[in-house]
């Protein structure tokens, strides 16, 4: 494989963004996971499971939209004209991705920290679930379009198939279901450490309860994935062609392994090592995108050469990016160390 479109200043901006989706969706993804699990808690500890999902999010879930932010701006100010057919061919999933995150941190707001009655709460849950659903499975929709060569446009802007067809395929549905259900297996690993980390009374019921859920999610995600790349072959052949290529079949094998590695810490308990594979996996999904499109940004209207910004714009992006992260870094590890940090004990 010829690497050497990614040692070019567009290059350095898509891994990037290619970076920046990984953390959305590792630190994203497990609050829409955590959305999930919240709608489908039930029985005796079914409240307890909502108070440990929302003592979890609440100090920082807000946070979590700054990478998407990141992708966005980074997309259409080094990659104009791809940015342009995305938005225009992908615009109908695109709006029910920005209501499902508008919907949901409102309704999340609402639920924990408004003053309405205990029917008005519940609703607001239910709001703040739901669209925890459909979120992901839209971002889902969005990412399998950029491979599947339905993106193209005519030279006056209006997309080649439609506004429907780019996106609306079993290709396109069983890819939101397979980033569904990472961000609902990613989601209920992390709340096994969570609720380790909270002690308490029942702390081992609720890690259990989730390392359930977490083996559960994690037989589905593996089935929705092979899926998708089953009737690939048909609606996204670009992407069929490199997921079973030479590196393609290496990337598969590495990525169940590191599948494999989050099924046995869980059933051997290693809650902290789950975690840690979990977060490798969400990199290897990520990364896979990334697999299906190289060299395109838009397969297979814009390469990442054809589809960049001028040299100048590149190179200064790269330079507020490195300013940006000297502050940004440091701040999230502040945020993440004082609210998400093991209680500490002692006098």
């Amino acid at each position: 494989m010829d690497l050497s479109p990614i040692l070019t200043p567009e290059g350095g901006v898509a891994v990037v963004m290619l970076v920046a989706l990984g953390i959305y969706v590792l630190t994203g993804g497990a609050d829409f996971g955590g959305g999930i699990w919240d709608l489908l808690a039930r029985g005796k500890r079914g409240e307890d499971h909502r108070r440990l999902i929302e003592k979890a999010m609440a100090p920082v879930w807000e946070v979590n939209h700054i990478w998407m932010i990141l992708v966005l701006v980074l997309c259409f100010t080094c990659f104009p004209k791809a940015y342009f057919a995305i938005v225009t061919a992908l615009h109908i999933p695109l709006t029910c991705l920005l209501v499902g995150i508008v919907l949901r941190g409102g309704a999340f707001v609402l639920r924990q920290y408004g003053l309405g009655a205990e029917r008005e709460r519940f609703l607001w849950g239910r709001v703040f679930a739901g669209s925890s659903f459909l979120t992901p499975f839209f971002l889902g929709l969005i990412a399998a379009a950029l491979p599947s060569g339905r993106l193209g446009l005519t030279d006056d802007g209006v997309p080649l198939a439609g506004f429907v067809s780019p996106w609306a395929t079993i290709y396109g549905a069983l890819c939101g279901v397979t980033l569904t259900a990472l961000c609902a297996h990613v989601a209920a690993v992390f709340l096994c450490v969570e609720a380790k980390n909270a002690g308490g009374a029942n702390a081992t019921d609720l890690a259990s309860d989730f390392r359930l859920r977490a083996l559960a999610s994690g037989v589905i995600l593996p089935l929705a994935a092979w899926g998708a790349l089953a009737v690939s072959a048909e609606d996204a052949p670009h992407f069929y062609e490199r997921l079973t290529s030479v590196e393609g079949r290496a990337f598969q094998a590495v990525t169940a392994l590191v599948g494999l590695g989050v099924f046995l810490s869980l059933l051997m308990r290693r809650y902290t090592h789950a975690r840690f594979f979990a977060g490798c996996l969400v990199a290897c999904v990520t990364s896979g995108l990334g697999l299906a499109l190289f060299p395109y940004f838009v397969y297979p209207e814009f390469t990442l050469a054809s589809a960049a910004a001028p040299r100048a714009t590149l190179f200064g992006v790269l330079g507020l990016l490195v300013l940006g992260a000297v502050v940004l870094i440091p701040s999230l590890y502040a945020l993440f160390r004082v609210f998400k940090g093991k209680p500490q004990t002692g006098t």
